[in-house]
């Protein structure tokens, strides 16, 4: 194997750096496939999530407003929840029973009381902490342009597909029906359905998402689509790499026909050599894959990486590991299929 790497070393270069990128592209598309099945803000794959159009009259004298929202949460016998959205950053929360849940740093989370008696309470991320305004020893952060205790201190998931929001308020604190308009989720578990009917008959609103439609093919658009932009640099690397390669396969070649000719001496076929030759190639390329595996891992510790989200999973190493092979296999193969098309006078004398 040393007398190998000896004569091998632009080899190992070029398939190291097309091990590198490729399991780099193919970490963050497996990392964005399995996000894209986590949801956001402790949502199941049972939510719904909706926009409600605008303001709807029962009859000339009532309104509905969110009260009569959170009567139709109420009425569920399962554990359900109601979120709207404001932004990326702020989240209202109103659930039928027990806590509301998330993953808790300090303090604790919401109960049915905080909802019943309406109080101005809410739960920030730890990267909102510096936004909140200390009064008594009390923490305070405004939403809606409004004083709310923050009762607790959560961490957000590592999901940059589907992440969670940054600060939950008691969504029981805005009466006013000209609010009604907006983005909402509600996630009751198995009687979603049954909730979000109750909710179609008074509301107008347009779904957007139902996430038990989320198939195989769907979770690998949204995981190809939110990470092409981070991919493609290392896309177009790839591509200059195997432009380059073959050259690298010819050279490679060249340096070893003394050690080739030697083997026809003695009384190596044509066919025995290229089998020889295909097997080292092969080899040098895991070998350059095994390096390039530990350096893509040893680059994903680099903020800037970190931020498109990486996952090293099996999933991924098999399949970077059969791109790598797929890209030196072609290398060698037109290296192989040109050598064979040379004239048999070339070959005799190339391989003498």
């Amino acid at each position: 194997m040393k007398h190998l790497l000896s004569k091998s070393l632009p080899v190992v270069v070029i398939n190291f750096f097309t091990a590198l990128c490729v399991t780099i592209i193919f970490s963050t598309i497996v990392y964005a496939f399995e996000m894209a099945g986590r949801f956001q803000d402790g949502l199941s794959d049972n939510y719904r999530l909706f926009t409600i159009l605008q303001f709807n009259e029962v009859d000339e004298n009532e309104g509905l407003d969110l009260t009569s929202l959170f009567a139709k949460v109420d009425n569920i016998s399962a554990k359900a929840k109601l979120l709207r959205y404001d932004g990326s950053i702020e989240c209202g929360v109103y659930q039928n029973k027990g806590e509301f849940d998330v993953s808790l740093k300090e303090g604790r989370s919401f109960s049915k009381e905080d909802f019943v008696t309406m109080r101005n309470v809410a739960l920030v991320s730890e990267e909102q902490l510096s936004m909140c305004a200390e009064r008594d020893g009390i923490r305070y952060i405004s939403v809606q342009d409004e004083p709310y205790e923050v009762i607790g201190v959560f961490s957000r998931s590592r999901n940059r597909i589907n992440p969670d929001a940054y600060v939950y308020y008691n969504l029981n604190t805005l009466k006013s029906s000209s609010l009604i308009k907006g983005q909402y989720a509600v996630d009751a578990g198995a009687e979603t359905v049954d909730l979000f009917d109750e909710i179609v008959k008074d509301f107008q609103i347009q779904l957007i998402y139902s996430a038990d439609e989320l198939t195989f093919s769907g979770r690998l658009r949204t995981a190809i689509s939110s990470q092409q932009m981070a991919v493609l640099p290392f896309i177009l690397v790839v591509a200059m790499i195997l432009l380059n390669s073959i050259n690298i396969s010819f050279n490679w070649l060249d340096k070893r026909r003394q050690e080739l000719s030697a083997r026809r001496i003695c009384g190596a076929t044509v066919n025995d050599l290229f089998r020889l030759l295909s097997k080292d190639y092969f080899m040098l390329v895991t070998f350059s894959y095994i390096i390039g595996l530990v350096a893509s891992i040893a680059l994903a510790q680099i903020a800037l990486v970190q931020a498109i989200g990486v996952d090293f999973s099996i999933v991924t190493i098999m399949l970077s590991y059969l791109m790598t092979m797929i890209a030196g296999t072609i290398s060698v193969s037109l290296m192989l299929v040109s050598a064979r098309k040379k004239t048999v006078a070339e070959q005799r004398r190339f391989w003498s």
